[in-house]
């Protein structure tokens, strides 16, 4: 029976670890805004964002920024408290057609033996 390479599956893992820390990251900022700002929708103009930084930007989103519309909205949901409500905090569930797993294992299994 054939296997896939190994390179591959630790470039799986890689990429998953890679996933779980920005994962992290956009979670910490979302909570810091939330902490700031509270929960609600926040509308921006980004040409009017894009006339007043032009010279000075330090965004890394420059190309096609506007590719979708000229306008963007953010919106913080305190789930928590939706919940508490009684309110459903599900969105979506996604069903993926192939998913995997990896895990390290302490003992040898027997298909290596």
């Amino acid at each position: 029976m054939s296997k896939p390479n190994v390179k591959d599956v630790l470039n799986l893992l890689a990429m998953k670890e890679e996933a779980a820390a920005l994962y992290e990251a956009m979670d910490a900022m979302v909570s810091s805004l939330y902490g700031e700002f509270g929960a609600g929708r926040f509308d921006f103009d980004l040409e009017k964002f894009i006339d007043e930084h032009s010279t000075d930007h330090d965004f890394d989103y420059d190309d096609g920024i506007m590719q979708n519309g000229r306008y963007l909205k953010l919106e913080i949901v305190d789930n928590l408290a939706k919940m508490q409500a009684g309110e459903n905090v599900w969105k979506n569930v996604n069903f993926k057609a192939v998913s995997f797993s990896a895990r390290s294992l302490k003992r040898c299994p027997e298909s290596l033996k």
